[in-house]
């Protein structure tokens, strides 16, 4: 190619070329010939584009990103926690139910039915009351929790506010329990005791379905024997990591359980604060990690 003063500056250098054979059957012209080795560039001498004009995101929306991922992956740790503390009310609340209430559980439905089926073979009228009383406690808590948690979403906060809306009923009714407790001084018998053995139960019924509404596979803090399952299921995987939150929600349950059963035989009158004292600190564990400043707006799936 002739140097011209049109020419550019760039290609005014000599690449080695390479040449095809003319083809001499059919007479056609042969292709020009090509650069070998790099070519120049015709954006050498522009300025260099910024990563927005290129389409990529700019650094502040990248920080932001990954500031929002770590935070929702703290929020995560902070609620499976609160599921472990959860679990405990659920122990201590058994505890007292089958020690101080007619020898009933308040959230293991499949206990109860067992012993109900075992107050008929028996007999025992006051046993089938005590679980009956217990299983529609439970089944009447279950439908209203529900209704006021909901049922889970694709997209969703870490912690939704219908949660902690029906851990807040569940308080409720604790405290209920724990006033007629009182007023009986911690010694309650005959009739009562299915009113206040339905009122622990319905609560815990309260709770099972505010947890579901979480959506996660397998997450529970009432009845735990799929969980207990998955457990022994994982010991005989090789590869497989022992689920963490599992085999602390299965600890949480004999700690709220062994909690519970010395309060209740060693101070009676003082077992239903319990219960309370554990779920209080867990609302207010909740208000200030995720219903703050627009805490708990992070989406969740784990």
């Amino acid at each position: 190619m002739p140097q011209t003063a049109a020419t550019p500056r760039a290609l005014r250098r000599s690449w080695p070329i390479r040449q095809r054979a003319p083809e001499p059957l059919t007479g056609r012209v042969a292709e020009p010939p090509r650069y070998q080795g790099r070519r120049p560039s015709v954006e050498r001498g522009l300025p260099r584009r910024t990563a927005h004009q290129i389409g990529g995101p700019p650094i502040q929306t990248r920080a932001t990103t990954i500031f929002a991922l770590v935070r929702t992956q703290s929020q995560e740790r902070r609620r499976d926690a609160l599921m472990v503390a959860l679990t405990m009310v659920s122990g201590a609340t058994d505890a007292i139910g089958f020690l101080l209430l007619g020898g009933a559980f308040t959230s293991v439905m499949t206990g109860n039915l067992v012993l109900l089926g075992i107050a008929g073979g028996r007999q025992e009228l006051a046993l089938a009351l005590h679980t009956g009383a217990a299983f529609a406690g439970y089944a009447t808590g279950s439908f209203v929790g529900a209704h006021i948690a909901g049922h889970p979403e694709d997209s969703q906060p870490t912690w939704p506010r219908t949660i902690t809306l029906a851990l807040t009923v569940e308080f409720a009714l604790f405290t209920v329990f724990a006033l007629w407790w009182e007023f009986g001084s911690g010694h309650v018998a005959g009739h009562a005791t299915y009113a206040l053995l339905a009122i622990n139960a319905t609560a815990l019924g309260i709770q099972s379905s505010a947890v579901i509404r979480f959506g996660i596979p397998g997450l529970s803090t009432t009845y735990l024997t799929g969980t207990l399952t998955q457990v022994l299921g994982t010991l005989t995987r090789r590869s497989a990591h022992l689920p963490k939150r599992s085999v602390a929600v299965l600890v949480a349950l004999v700690g709220g359980a062994l909690i519970g059963a010395l309060v209740s035989t060693s101070w009676p009158r003082g077992a239903p604060f319990v219960p309370i004292a554990i779920l209080g600190t867990v609302l207010v564990v909740i208000r200030f990690s995720f219903h703050h400043r627009g805490g708990g707006h992070q989406i969740h799936r784990s």
